[in-house]
């Protein structure tokens, strides 16, 4: 299935001129229990909101398409509010890497997930979002997951097809490799086509290690699986 048929999530709508196709639960997924997945926020950037996720004690990741460069993100972790200044990936839009990061304004006490530092088509993954769970919208806020498995490769991303999909509001969120208990960071949701089909940023690749590595020297911020073993943080 080509891009033209896939849409980029927020909560408020469609990021193109695509065609949606409704579904009567499309993240498929379970709410996911009070106090787990800590590292995976809310994030709000003026009226966009977009799930994200903490990779180091000062960082997030998410789409590119839910924060400009320059722009503040906010979120809350355990009541307590944070803000983040965004940065996209230097060549996006005009390459279609969906992967931006914010650097937060003080250190957050959660597990970071720790950059992978390989895919391949049929592994699993385990995707974790504040969506939707169908195409009209409806629960959002509320942080969901599911399992699902890699069916093939286009360009930057890796695609999931079946099981879970992603939904408004998921864009910008994690896809873990593995079954969930490992904070193994693959792939960051960018489309789908609110049904069964999901793109996810690949993370392995090296515009995203390069991307990633250029933050933390620059900033002067720790990533994991970047510059930082967080093993022992676990």
């Amino acid at each position: 299935m080509g891009r033209g048929s896939l849409v980029l999530f927020s909560v408020l709508g469609v990021f193109s001129a695509a065609t949606c196709f409704a579904a009567s639960h499309v993240i498929n997924g379970n709410e996911v229990a009070e106090g787990d997945h800590a590292e995976v926020i809310q994030l709000t950037a003026g009226a966009t909101s977009c799930s994200a996720t903490v990779v180091g004690p000062r960082v997030i990741v998410t789409a590119a398409h839910c924060a400009a460069t320059g722009a503040v993100g906010k979120f809350t972790i355990d009541g307590e509010a944070y803000s983040a200044k965004m940065i996209r990936s230097s060549v996006y839009p005009k390459v279609d890497h969906d992967l931006g990061v914010g650097i937060i304004d003080r250190d957050v006490l959660v597990n970071p997930a720790t950059i992978a530092s390989q895919v391949a088509v049929g592994d699993d993954v385990f995707v974790v979002g504040y969506g939707c769970t169908s195409s009209e919208g409806g629960g959002e806020g509320v942080l969901r997951a599911g399992n699902a498995s890699v069916n093939r490769m286009s360009d930057l991303d890796f695609i999931t097809q079946g099981k879970v999909a992603i939904c408004f509001g998921d864009s910008g969120g994690p896809a873990y490799l593995s079954d969930g208990e490992s904070l193994e960071l693959a792939g960051i949701a960018s489309m789908g086509n609110l049904q069964d089909t999901s793109y996810f940023t690949r993370l392995d690749l090296a515009q995203s290690q390069t991307f990633l590595k250029e933050i933390a020297k620059t900033e002067k911020v720790d990533i994991c699986g970047i510059n930082k073993d967080c093993d022992s943080d676990h």
